[in-house]
């Protein structure tokens, strides 16, 4: 307050003013809409009220200097006083000695009011200043907020945010850096009107002390130009920065700053606002990501379609061109592909190789063995009419061409309706079951699982045929069906199916073992692929 000697009049004191409460509501409630007009208001009610001219010129930083020069300089002006918001001066009350009439009340006591109008003044003018900031800033992230539910475009989507973030702090520039994991830095990834050449360090390792890991342990730091990391982390043209940390469900994601060309402070609000963008800033993040996982998805999805119809059909009920055996098979993957072998491949007019294998682990690269396996064994088979040197041939293939954690099971065995024999070499998988009559044999195995050591040697034997009997190989999803006890089927249960309808066809032998196999497992999803194949001597 500035009051400015003039000489006295002798005037006496009146009792304070009375003045209308729910009028002053309207006027404090209006205020905050337009302060201007109702600080005007005030002044013409104060001037009726006491007989002194009480006058609002209003100022700005710029103008300040000048509207005090010219009250201090002005006869009329006898005293004044400044109206600021919270943020910056926004005018002058001030008093003009009366022309005319005879005041109410003295210099002394109408300063003293005048002082209170001006602090009361002052509040108001910084709550509408505060409600109108607050309503800005709601309809400006409200309108964010669409933008970014709508938008799909990344790079324009972080330019919508670093302007918003920039905007409603009242900075000048904006950026964000995005965290590397793999690499404990951040690197600059986005930049509101700040050249990217004034931006020091575009990758910045993070360690203890410095700014961006600062917020990201402890939330928002302001820097300024004279701190110890502002010369190295603020923009060639700024003098003050904010930081605040982009974080998702915890995680860590990046920082982003917005930095002014004034040395100055940043108040709870603006700091608000800029926590607020960056947690948007996170969502669309996670949405990018998750958008490009789903990309990714359906194409993986599209392609495994793709690939899964040119697998075999499931159920294979082998049409040999040999009256001596029936073979039937049924092959279904857990997932879109599967790492189970079944084929039957007619070698010659009196020779049919089969082959039951199971790839190690699921799905796609069950699939990749599985394959591998599957090219090497129709080469080898239909050039080399011995079994052990095909299944040798076929192991040295996957141990080239695989990892050393893939493998695969496999029986490989072929049929010779002239020797009436069954020929076959067993690398790991289960053992086939043979039935004759009440009798069932279970047939060894010669060695190690394919592709584990490339040079692994592997022996063969011979099975005898004769009509009515009946051989049966398949996979541990099978055998190893779990019911909800927890009990296997084993072979137990394939050789008790096979007893019931020993008479049938293969095709109806290979229904009964499957049509059990399901029904112990109560109805459960698969855990595993599942092969099983059926061979029969016609009678």
């Amino acid at each position: 307050m500035v009051l400015k000697q003039h000489p006295p009049w002798g005037l006496q004191y009146h009792s304070p003013l009375e003045i209308d409460t729910c009028r002053t509501s309207r006027i404090m409630t209006a205020l905050v809409t337009d302060y201007r007009r109702l600080v005007l208001l005030i002044c013409r009610q104060f001037s009726e009220a006491t007989g002194w001219v009480l006058r609002f010129t209003p100022a700005t930083e710029e103008t300040a200097e000048a509207v005090l020069d010219q009250l201090n300089t002005d006869a009329c002006c006898c005293w004044h006083a400044e109206i600021r918001d919270e943020l910056a001066i926004a005018g002058y009350l001030h008093l003009d000695v009366p022309e005319f009439n005879e005041p109410n009340s003295s210099l002394e006591s109408v300063t003293a009011l005048g002082q209170t109008l001006a602090n009361l003044i002052s509040e108001l003018v910084s709550a509408a200043h505060q409600i109108d900031a607050s309503s800005r800033d709601l309809s400006t992230l409200v309108d964010l907020k669409c933008a970014v539910r709508e938008g799909t475009d990344l790079p324009r989507t972080m330019s919508d945010l670093l302007t918003a973030a920039a905007q409603l702090t009242e900075s000048w520039g904006a950026t964000f850096f995005l965290l590397n994991p793999t690499t404990n830095s951040l690197r600059l990834r986005a930049v509101y009107r700040q050249g990217v050449e004034t931006i020091p360090l575009k990758t910045r390792e993070l360690r203890s002390g410095q700014p961006d890991f600062q917020a990201l342990i402890h939330g928002p730091i302001v820097v300024q130009r004279d701190d110890p990391h502002g010369e190295r982390l603020l923009p060639s043209d700024a003098l003050s920065g904010l930081c605040v940390p982009v974080m998702a469900e915890n995680v860590p994601l990046g920082t982003m700053w917005v930095y002014d060309r004034r040395q100055r402070e940043f108040i709870d609000r603006q700091i608000h606002v800029l926590q607020s963008i960056a947690i948007q800033t996170a969502a669309i993040l996670e949405r990018m990501v998750l958008l490009r996982e789903s990309e990714v998805q359906h194409r993986l999805s599209r392609e495994l379609q793709v690939a899964s119809e040119n697998q075999p059909d499931d159920f294979v009920n082998h049409a040999i061109d040999d009256p001596m055996f029936e073979v039937a098979a049924f092959c279904i993957s857990a997932h879109e592909l599967g790492g189970d072998l079944c084929e039957s491949i007619p070698l010659s007019s009196n020779r049919t190789g089969i082959a039951v294998g199971d790839a190690s682990g699921n799905s796609i690269p069950a699939a990749m063995v599985k394959a591998t396996a599957r090219g090497a064994l129709r080469t080898q088979q239909v050039e080399d009419p011995d079994v052990a040197g095909v299944m040798q041939r076929v192991n040295a293939a996957l141990h080239t061409l695989t990892h050393s954690q893939h493998f695969m099971s496999l029986v490989y065995g072929v049929l010779d309706s002239e020797k009436r024999t069954f020929t076959y070499s067993n690398a790991g998988h289960c053992n086939p079951i043979f039935i004759r009559g009440d009798n069932v044999t279970t047939l060894e195995s010669h060695g190690l699982l394919l592709g584990v050591l490339g040079d692994t040697e592997y022996g063969h034997s011979v099975v005898d045929l004769q009509p009515g009997d009946v051989l049966v190989i398949y996979s541990d999803g099978i055998s190893e069906a779990m019911n909800r006890s927890r009990e296997l089927f084993r072979s137990k249960g394939i050789i008790a199916a096979v007893r019931e309808c020993r008479e049938g066809t293969a095709a109806e032998i290979l229904q009964n073992i499957w049509g059990r196999a399901e029904a112990h497992c109560d109805g459960d999803s698969l855990p595993d692929d599942r092969t099983l194949m059926v061979v029969k001597i016609r009678e």
